[in-house]
Order: structure tokens, then C-alpha cells, then sequence
């Protein structure tokens, strides 16, 4: 999977505060500046939803057998709820401001989990022209390099044909730039990076 050597100073957003604390199985609350929007509540990196919410009504046929789920990320139902998470927490913004908080109210129950590498991966997924995937990467001369061992490994079923091309040539750190004057389209390039860097 992708790994940055450095992320630079680009504002905290959901999508970002949301792949450290997978990456670093943190425990917490998420919350968003939007209007409306739940917050997310996460065990070791993973998320779960108020069990009396609007969310939790609309995702419930997968939360009633997540924990059962060998490869979340095959599961249709896994990726329909990841994507009604997603329109809840970013409503058409990919950059919306995001905080994690250590502890949730009291008396909330929590029902889940809802794999958050399908939450990712569906965030990024809507992130469309170059400039943005860029700006999400931290830039043309940002360095990456491929690591074997993720979190996600062993709940995604495979790498998707673009993630897969662009891990391919990550056996040694490359910036985004040399990556770019590779083999391939540019932007199916940068689509592939921006879901490995998703992950992790």
C-alpha cells in the first residue's frame, strides 16, 4: 500500500482525519462542521453509528451481520452503507472540516461496524479531476513507497485494477511526478494512488 513520506501542512478534513485514525486504530468520536451531519463513532479504527440515529435505520441490514463479514469490502450491502455514510459526512464537499474527540456522550449505544476501508475508499472515489487528487496526495513532488503489511489487507478481496498498476511500481520511493511520466493515463494514475494512499 501507499505510504508518504511526509504529509506536508494540508488542512485536516474528514477524509484525512478519518484515514490517521484507521491507520492507527483509534478509538473516538468523529464530528463535522456540517449541519445535520451524525457523528461517527470509532472502536480500533473502525466505525460504528448510534443505534437509535437516522444512519443506523438506513444501514441495518449490513450492521446486523458486519462482525461476520470475512472481507467487508466485497459485501455490496458493506459498500451501499459506506456510501450513504459518505453522503451524510460530506455532502458533495470533499473537504470538510472534521475533529476527533476522545470520548462519547453517555447512554449512546453503537451498532456496527461499518468497515471504514469501504468508507474511504468511497470518499476518495468521488474526488474526480487531477488538482484534486493532488492536492489530496500533497502534491506532484510528494514520495511514496509500497508497504506490505495494512490494516486493509485483510478486508479488502483484492486491489482494484488502477490500485494495482500504480503499487507495481512502488518497490522503491517514487514522487508522484516520476509516477506520472510512467505508463498509464494520468488520471487513472493518480485515481490508483489516491485509493492506496486511502488505505494506507
Amino acid at each position: 500500500m501507499a505510504e508518504s513520506s511526509s504529509r506536508g501542512d494540508r488542512p485536516e478534513s474528514f477524509v484525512d482525519l478519518l484515514r490517521e485514525a484507521y491507520l492507527e486504530r483509534s478509538s473516538g468520536v468523529i464530528e463535522t462542521r456540517l449541519e445535520g451531519a451524525e457523528p461517527l463513532y470509532l472502536r480500533k479504527g473502525e466505525i460504528f453509528v448510534d443505534r437509535d440515529g437516522p444512519l443506523a435505520s438506513r444501514v441495518a441490514a449490513v450492521v446486523a451481520r458486519a462482525a461476520t463479514l470475512p472481507r467487508p469490502a466485497a459485501d455490496p450491502q458493506m459498500r451501499e452503507a459506506a456510501a450513504t455514510l459518505v453522503d451524510q459526512m460530506l455532502q458533495a464537499e470533499s473537504t470538510v472540516a472534521a475533529r476527533l474527540r476522545s470520548e462519547p456522550p453517555a447512554g449512546i449505544e453503537i451498532v456496527g461496524p461499518i468497515a471504514t476501508v469501504c468508507v474511504l475508499l468511497e470518499a476518495v472515489g468521488r474526488v474526480s479531476t487531477e488538482g484534486a487528487m493532488l492536492a489530496l496526495l500533497g502534491g506532484a513532488a510528494e514520495r511514496y513507497v509500497g508497504r506490505q503489511k495494512t490494516p486493509a489487507l485483510e478486508q479488502l478481496p483484492g486491489l482494484e485494477p488502477s490500485m494495482a498498476a500504480v503499487y507495481g511500481q512502488l518497490e522503491r520511493p517514487i514522487t508522484i511526478a516520476e509516477l506520472l511520466r510512467g505508463g498509464g493515463t494520468r488520471l487513472d494514475t493518480l485515481r490508483g494512488l489516491t485509493r492506496l494512499w486511502a488505505v494506507g
